[in-house]
């Protein structure tokens, strides 16, 4: 193969070797373009069915260990369901289950479900905290209310894409098949 170089006196740069052999051939953009520009500035048609409403179902903050005991006993009649999330500003996790959780509130709106968010890292909320005996975040105590006294059903941990987890439990032990009776409580 033979090299030439254009002389560095002529280009004002130093000579690069280039091949005399081999030239690439590129189609013309125009060709390419043109097509693309009827896509995109094709109108879009109408969507079938608007977007879901943003849920409104704003899950109370409670500060503080005689407002937990408070929230857990007074809104629930015997037979009724509390969920508890325990939560925290830095959890990533946290933040993508607030969404669902309020959907979850919304879908329940209504019925003996309560919905409740605790922040572990409010020094108000340290003796809820140890008492719960957390391992990850976020977590979610499910417990009804029994002869006026709270009973723990459950104790999730649920990652953002296992919000159907909570979802299932949630309807489990508000279902009328549900017999609280099969629980025992300490």
């Amino acid at each position: 193969m033979a090299f030439t170089a254009a002389p560095a006196a002529l280009t004002g740069r130093r000579a690069l070797p280039t091949r005399a052999v081999g030239v690439v051939r590129r189609r013309p953009r125009t060709a390419v373009a043109a097509p693309l520009t009827a896509v995109v500035a094709a109108p879009r048609p109408p969507t079938a069915t608007p977007p879901p409403p943003p849920p409104t179902g704003a899950v109370p903050l409670i500060v503080g260990e005689a407002a937990f005991r408070a929230a857990v006993r007074a809104p629930a009649a015997d037979g009724g369901l509390v969920v508890t999330a325990y939560v925290a500003p830095h959890c990533r996790s946290c933040a993508a289950m607030k969404r669902r959780v309020a959907r979850l509130a919304d879908a329940y709106g209504g019925r003996d479900v309560h919905f409740f968010a605790l922040d572990v890292t409010d020094p108000a909320n340290a003796g809820v905290v140890r008492a719960a005996g957390l391992d990850a975040l976020p977590t979610f105590h499910l417990t009804t209310v029994v002869g006026g006294e709270p009973g723990h059903l459950d104790t999730m941990v649920v990652a953002p894409r296992e919000a159907h987890r909570l979802a299932d439990r949630v309807a489990l032990f508000t279902s009328p098949a549900f017999d609280v009776s099969e629980f025992s409580f300490e």
